[in-house]
């Protein structure tokens, strides 16, 4: 009886996809039972690329067999849409630049001074760690020292730049990059004078060496939680 329902519709021209009856007929005899098809006059609203046209016999072009286990086009010459979901952010492409050199710098790191690693991650919770790592403290740009202070000058500038990314705060300035320039050397700039004011104090109060131990220890966190930021920074960058 469904499939007469069909035939008589079809063959008046005058087929009403928003019959109940009508769609029974189809799901029963044209459609797998899993498919989910449905027509629109707005392409964002239907699977399908153009609205009902009565042009088609959608008996006779019905495409089969037809799969059980996913959605295909059931018609010749109609292309199904799938639903699409919106980017909720879109990031500069000198944003994967930074992370990719941060990510390299960290891979550096991890494979040549894989023990320094560990050591760092220990003077965080361990004073003789720290105090050891303070005594045999250099600097030397090729050590992982170095490497971990710029990757954490460059993400937490990244977060910084994410963060006013978030609230739509850019400083008047429109090219991206040049506010995160701005947050960059905010950071640098911000611990620079940090150090330059403790070393001053630390001068005047004949306590060099307890103010060089404290900016140490300053230094210690701040690399680990560049560590901490790096994949944080990349999760937000990329994920919806």
């Amino acid at each position: 009886m469904e499939s007469n329902h069909f035939q008589t519709q079809l063959a008046s021209k005058n087929v009403n996809l928003l019959d109940s009856a009508l769609l029974d007929s189809l799901n029963a005899n044209y459609i797998a039972p899993d498919s989910v098809i449905y027509f629109s006059y707005r392409p964002e609203y239907s699977q399908f690329r153009k609205e009902y046209d009565n042009f088609y016999n959608y008996q006779k072009h019905l495409l089969q067999p037809l799969p059980y286990d996913s959605l295909y086009t059931v018609l010749k010459k109609v292309e199904v849409v799938f639903p699409g979901k919106k980017l909720t952010r879109t990031n500069p492409d000198w944003l994967v630049g930074v992370l990719v050199l941060a990510f390299f710098l960290f891979a550096t790191v991890r494979l040549i001074f894989n023990k320094y690693l560990s050591q760092i991650a220990q003077a965080t919770i361990n004073y003789s760690t720290f105090t050891r790592i303070f005594r045999e403290r250099y600097f030397n740009f090729f050590h992982a020292s170095f490497r971990l202070d710029v990757i954490f000058n460059l993400v937490m500038a990244l977060f910084g730049y994410q963060f006013l990314n978030t609230y739509k705060i850019n400083f008047g300035i429109a090219n991206s990059f040049y506010v995160y320039l701005i947050c960059l050397g905010i950071v640098i700039g911000f611990f620079i004078v940090k150090k330059v004011l403790y070393g001053l104090v630390g001068i005047m109060t004949e306590s060099k060496r307890e103010v060089r131990e404290y900016l140490f220890s300053i230094t210690i966190f701040n690399r680990v939680l560049g560590l901490f930021l790096l994949p944080v920074t990349a999760v937000i960058a990329f994920v919806p």
